[in-house]
């Protein structure tokens, strides 16, 4: 955790820290915060979804998941710190959205990129957030406590039959609350990109990294003889789980690519071309795929290796360290993305949008002359040009007067001088010391609450009708 501190320091006293409000640590935060959220409902999901399903073979160690959401307390704390940031103008992670009079502005012009804002503004507003974020985040960390007491202490099958209950009722809200708050929170950084397999994305992605944690945590209390029944045959069957769903993000992964060829739509595809156009966000995008897929596609699909415990420890890892990255593409783009200062380096935000929204525009009218030039008079390519004019006329600047524009900007700050010119920077993003300190210190608050969780009760109830079943489990 002091390392986390430490990363806290850096992100704020080493230079071009304080670019875009202090962008990089408040993106590092928002990162953190979502990932380890996504780690510790994983625990719920298991317990609810194993108790409407009749199951026993988890009970011997039931007490790790429920200990796991207890983290949830500390990431609604950590959530309301990044509301009052939005609410308060702390940080810029929502710029596209957060301001009225800026979507205001944008409704005037009925620029095309801007009238996707202005579509969203009912939900993408400050005091939806405000409700909305904290309020399923509380609701999830009450669901914690909820399963704590209900299901820890089993002593009978009426007991076991009421807390079903309370499982279908969170199943219920978690299928709502965990699609929404993936719009909201990380989806609505670019609010231009549309996705209907993002929710879908997310659980997949983050419930692959709390799988891998529990099966970590249960290796490590093992080791230390605290579960001597927990056996090859519990975590081969927790491997199944870890295999069956790296495949089902990577199905969602690439059902969420296909979508930059549906008809040629900007918004469809604005997403990926962005970080295509990003060296390092361009590797990560590939890389994280590689990790992700094919190393527990072909680890684990053999029966043995589920069963040897050191190679299932390091597929876990190798889990962790791969959907972390994977989220870190997600997040932290948009929100270090370089604004450009022209005449007035106090300029508000709205100044801001409409640089980014021009820039946005020539990027489209390229892609569309060249999709022009292969399919000629395609659907797409049609909609994508009246996509333009919308936005031309909305700025009062054909894309050659914005080119003009930066090219005039370059001379003024002596980037345009031919071959010779360094390209300028694009984004305050970067993958060094914070963000691994940060990361390392939300590591080790998680374990410390959950580790704290865990020392305060048993680790087995003797009493649960279903241990007997699940010290025997075999497979």
């Amino acid at each position: 955790m002091g390392l986390g501190v430490l990363g806290i320091v850096l992100s704020f006293v080493l230079p071009d820290m304080s670019a875009n409000h202090y962008s990089r640590f408040w993106s590092n935060l928002l990162l953190n915060t979502y990932y380890f959220a996504g780690i510790a409902i994983t625990g719920l999901f298991f317990l609810a979804a194993h108790q409407l399903g009749y199951g026993g073979w988890h009970v011997l160690f039931k007490r790790v998941p429920l200990a796991m959401s207890r983290y949830l307390f500390v990431i609604f704390g950590l959530v309301v710190l990044i509301t009052a940031g939005l609410l308060l103008d702390w940080h810029s992670l929502y710029g596209h959205w957060a301001h009225p009079h800026e979507v205001a502005y944008a409704d005037s012009g009925m620029a095309e990129a801007d009238r996707i804002v202005v579509s969203k503004s009912p939900f993408l507003n400050k005091t939806m957030f405000a409700v909305i974020v904290p309020g399923f985040f509380l609701m999830w960390a009450l669901f914690s406590t909820a399963f704590t007491k209900r299901m820890t202490f089993i002593k009978s099958f009426k007991e076991y039959n009421q807390s079903k209950y309370l499982s279908a009722l969170f199943i219920l809200v978690f299928a709502v609350s965990m699609s929404v708050l993936s719009w909201m929170f990380i989806m609505s950084l670019d609010p231009h990109w549309y996705s209907t397999l993002f929710g879908w994305y997310n659980f997949a992605s983050y419930t692959v990294a709390g799988f891998s944690f529990m099966i970590l945590i249960l290796l490590y209390l093992r080791s230390k003889n605290s579960y001597p029944h927990l056996d090859e045959n519990h975590l081969h069957d927790l491997g199944k789980y870890l295999f069956g769903f790296s495949v089902f993000y990577t199905y969602l992964w690439f059902s969420q690519y296909l979508l930059i060829w549906y008809a040629n739509i900007p918004e469809a595809t604005v997403w990926y071309t962005k970080r295509m156009a990003e060296p390092l966000f361009k590797f990560l995008f590939f890389f994280t795929f590689l990790i992700n897929f094919p190393l527990p596609l072909l680890v684990l699909m053999r029966r043995d290796s589920k069963r040897k415990l050191k190679v299932l420890g390091f597929v876990a890892v190798m889990m962790i360290f791969g959907h972390y990255l994977d989220f870190y593409g997600l997040v932290m783009l948009e929100p270090n993305a370089v604004v450009e200062h022209h005449d007035d380096h106090h300029a508000d935000d709205a100044n801001h949008d409409s640089e980014e929204v021009a820039l946005l525009s020539i990027t489209e009218v390229e892609h569309s002359d060249d999709d022009h030039q292969v399919e000629g008079g395609h659907e797409g390519d049609h909609h994508a040009e009246e996509h333009v004019d919308h936005q031309e006329d909305f700025h009062g600047e054909a894309p050659e007067e914005a080119m003009a524009h930066d090219e005039h900007h370059e001379e003024g700050h002596g980037h345009g001088d031919g071959h010779d010119a360094e390209e300028p920077a694009t984004t305050h993003a970067g993958l060094g010391f914070v963000e691994l300190f940060i990361f390392l210190g939300f590591l080790g608050s998680f374990l410390f609450v959950t580790f704290r969780a865990l020392d305060r009760q048993d680790l087995e109830n003797v009493e649960d009708p279903f241990l007997k079943e699940s010290k025997h489990h075999h497979i």
